[in-house]
Formats: C-alpha cells, structure tokens, sequence
C-alpha cells in the first residue's frame, strides 16, 4: 500500500514538473518576407526565382519542427508560405500585418512552438522589434528577400533574443 501511494506522488511531482516546463518553454518566431515577386500589380504573384525561394525556405525549414504557418492576406506571401505549409501539413493562417500585437494571440495559442510568420519588407523588421521590445530591425530593401529572422521569446518574461540568417 505505501509504495502505491509513494508512486502516485512520484507521478503526480512528475506530471507538475512537465505541465511548468510546458509552460516555460520559449516560443520561437521565424520571420520571413515573402520571396521576389512580379512587378506591375498590386496584388503580385511570384517569380519563378521567387517559387524557388519559397521552396528552399521549406526544404531549409524541413527539419524544424513547425507548429503553424501565418502569412498576410496577399498572393506573394502565401505563395512564399505554401510550399512550407504543404510539407509539414498544415494550413496557412492570415494575420494582419499592421497589427504586430497580433503575435502575442499567435503565442497563446502555440506556446513553447516555433511558428513560422511571412510577411513584407516593412512589417516583418516592425513584428521583429515588437517581440524584442526594442527597436534592432530596420526594414528591407526592396531588392532583400533572403533574411530570416528567428526571434525566441520565453515564456518566463526574460528578454526576447534575436538571431539573423540569410537563406
């Protein structure tokens, strides 16, 4: 009878300790602009350098384990995020680009994931600073779509930390 009572509480201080290591994991941000697009519209697609952009991004990210994919509500950029989405299975999620508070709903409700955010030259260097609190990322050129911003922001309240790659 003891040792069934001892490994109930053995159980239950391991089940405790998984759920507050759960609850401190840091979520990982991959910011990305969309990749090279047509010139000469306001909703453009992709080039075919841009569709081979995208696939590299997925082919760079296949090994990520990736949780959700979000993009703006514009051809190029779902079009940057399909490839991705299409490789880990899952759909592409639209969040509003003027709204980088947005992140913090995308964090409650993937804690402790990586979730992959494509957007533009202007609004991926504006979300990255947001995560960070501090202004560190100036917007893109118009000719930059090779950046990859990994921002990982802890749960704990510590501060967000940056790490750039080009892909």
């Amino acid at each position: 009878m003891k040792s069934t009572g001892f490994w109930i509480v053995v159980w239950l201080l391991a089940v405790a300790t998984a759920q507050q290591v759960h609850a401190q994991a840091a979520t990982t941000f991959i910011l990305v602009r969309h990749a090279e697009k047509e010139s000469g519209s306001k909703d453009p697609a992709l080039t075919p350098a841009g569709q081979q952009r995208a696939e590299r991004l997925a082919h760079f990210l296949s090994r990520q384990a990736v949780q959700a994919v979000y993009s703006s509500n514009y051809q190029r950029t779902r079009q940057t995020a399909a490839p991705l989405a299409l490789m880990k299975n899952l759909s592409i999620q639209t969040y509003d680009p003027a709204r980088p508070e947005e992140a913090r709903s995308m964090q409650r409700e993937f804690p402790g994931a990586t979730i992959v955010v494509v957007g533009h030259s202007n609004t991926i260097p504006k979300l990255a600073n947001y995560l960070l609190g501090k202004d560190l990322v100036a917007d893109f050129t118009d000719d930059e779509y090779d950046n990859l911003l990994i921002i990982t922001v802890p749960a704990s309240g510590k501060e967000a930390t940056l790490t750039r790659l080009v892909f």
